[in-house]
């Protein structure tokens, strides 16, 4: 036995085997992730269309050019793509990084939608 198996042994116990009852609660926990996935997505992609200029770059968007997810249906165009791959992912259509890939368009959404700087209050 090695050092990292004892270890782990020791802290969390041997592992079980997963039963029906263990896959459909991941299950339903994996249901209830994409949905708020795509909620965030459309929510964050239709608030992007009223933003038409970035004012000040902050975070990512220093070093990459957001702009082009902004004054155009890109941000919509995007959330239909994450909503695709989602649903993929969910009943395993595909590759299994398609998780993956939904996590960089997810990314790019909230960018888009909270990297546009200061607004003034005035």
């Amino acid at each position: 036995m090695n050092l990292g198996s004892l270890i782990t042994d020791n802290l969390f116990g041997k592992p079980d085997t997963l039963t029906k009852a263990h896959r459909f609660y991941f299950k339903i926990f994996e249901l209830y992730i994409v949905y708020e996935t795509i909620n965030l997505a459309w929510e964050w992609g239709l608030y992007t269309l009223k933003i038409s200029d970035v004012v000040l770059p902050l975070g990512i968007a220093n070093i990459i050019d957001i702009s082009f997810m902004h004054d155009n249906y890109l941000p919509v165009i995007n959330a239909l793509a994450i909503s695709l791959l989602l649903l993929f992912s969910f009943f395993r259509i595909g590759s299994k990084w398609l998780y993956a890939v939904v996590f960089v368009l997810l990314h790019f959404q909230y960018v888009a939608r909270f990297s546009i700087g200061e607004i003034p209050h005035s």
